[in-house]
């Protein structure tokens, strides 16, 4: 880390002098705090935690002094902190964040026995949030120089990671899938031809299985994380979100499931890694997973069908990929409400002012892409102040639709 940022410059004894720290304009905190004897002294406008680390989506830095008071950090540490959009509530106030370090806490890496006066301090994983609130992961390591400390962390890395290769095995599993229904469709085409026998009709061939309709209230759960599942859900209208509980207690939404999609096919067996969630009242076809198989030999079409969506949802997983570790938080936000618009109207928005109903909270948009409420909150505030997109009430306006394509860099 170059100096010029971390490195203090020493106050004279009882000097009093004022630290301030960056702009809102800068993507960074602003605080002022008064320094006292002998006190490390920073001049007006000084960035301290190194440029390069200021413009990343997925990791956090901050400077933090051995007190806990916060002296800069870039915007993704800031979206970790509970109820904050800065270190100083407002001018001349002081952002204390010792007790956001929930494990290991603030004061067992300022004091660990062994470390080193000056460099390294610790390496491996930090929990920062609210305790009693939604708590984040880090892969982080802390520096140390004096009287400061450098903090930073990448976020949830190895989830990344696990869920960019649970996706390509599910593109394995899916292509094997469908050279199957293809195979078999064309053996019962010919026995038809043949005269071997009428197909069966497809309301006859989901009777054979166990199909049935189903009508769920809204909050009610499709299945549940750590439990089996015993169906899986065609759904006909409503929305369902899916989504995952870290062992921390943070949320990760998955995807977001409306008529025409299929929920729980991807997992054959054993306890569901995730919970299907009704958001509004849902109608959907229960299929017994016990007897999806029968449905390549018995309704070819309908399994046909089932991959079709299946490998829409891939594309989605793919997209969640991206938005998590490559865009940027206004980006993320423009490019998920362009696809919902899409999935729900089945185009992309062409005049100003053209709606769509989507029943989702700024708590559910943060968890389907790693941001805080508050940073969601943000970000549609500025969209609309841009009148760009308006979201109220369940409904989602678009003002501007080029512009909206134009900050989600969507792909038409």
């Amino acid at each position: 880390m170059g100096t010029r940022y971390f490195r203090p410059e020493r106050g004279r004894p009882g000097g009093g002098a004022e630290r301030s720290h960056g702009g809102a304009g800068t993507g960074h905190a602003r605080a002022k705090v008064r320094a006292g004897p002998g006190e490390a002294r920073v001049r007006p406008g000084t960035a301290l935690v190194p440029e390069p680390l200021r413009g990343l989506v997925a990791v956090a830095a901050a400077v933090v002094t051995r007190e806990g008071v916060l002296l800069d950090a870039n915007r993704v540490f800031l979206d970790l902190l509970p109820g904050t959009n800065g270190p100083g509530d407002g001018p001349g106030t002081v952002r204390r964040v010792r007790d956001a370090f929930i494990e290991p806490q603030f004061d067992e890496l300022a004091e660990r026995r062994g470390a080193p006066a000056e460099g390294v301090v610790y390496r491996g994983p930090i929990r920062i949030g609210a305790p009693r609130g939604p708590v984040h992961a880090l892969r982080a390591s802390v520096h140390r120089r004096g009287d400061r400390f450098l903090v930073v962390g990448e976020q949830d890395v190895p989830t990344l990671e696990h869920l960019g290769r649970s996706v390509l095995q599910l593109v394995d599993d899916l292509t094997r899938k469908h050279r199957e229904i293809l195979r078999l469709q064309g053996g019962r085409t010919r026995a038809q031809s043949a005269g071997e026998g009428a197909e069966e009709g497809a309301d006859g061939a989901l009777g054979a299985v166990g199909a049935r309709h189903e009508s769920f209230p809204p909050k009610a759960l499709l299945f549940e994380q750590g439990q089996p599942s015993a169906h899986v859900f065609a759904i006909a209208d409503g929305w369902v979100a899916m989504h995952h509980v870290l062992p921390n207690g943070a949320r990760q939404v998955l995807d977001f499931a409306l008529a025409g999609d299929v929920v729980g096919v991807e997992q054959p067996e054993g306890p569901m890694e995730y919970t299907a969630e009704c958001l509004s009242r849902v109608e959907a076809l229960a299929f017994p997973r016990e007897r999806i198989d029968d449905l390549v030999t018995l309704a070819p079409d309908v399994a046909a069908e089932i991959i079709r969506v299946g490998s829409a949802s891939l594309n989605r997983a793919r997209d969640l990929i991206i938005n998590v570790s490559r865009r940027t938080a206004r980006e993320r936000v423009a490019h998920l409400l362009l696809e919902l618009f899409r999935r729900t109207c089945k185009r992309l928005p062409a005049e100003p002012g053209e709606t769509a109903h989507l029943p989702l909270t700024q708590a559910l948009l943060a968890d389907a892409l790693g941001l805080s409420a508050a940073h969601v909150n943000r970000v549609l505030r500025a969209l609309r102040c841009e009148r760009i997109v308006e979201m109220r009430a369940g409904t989602l306006t678009v003002l501007d639709p080029d512009a909206l394509l134009e900050v989600a860099f969507f792909e038409r």
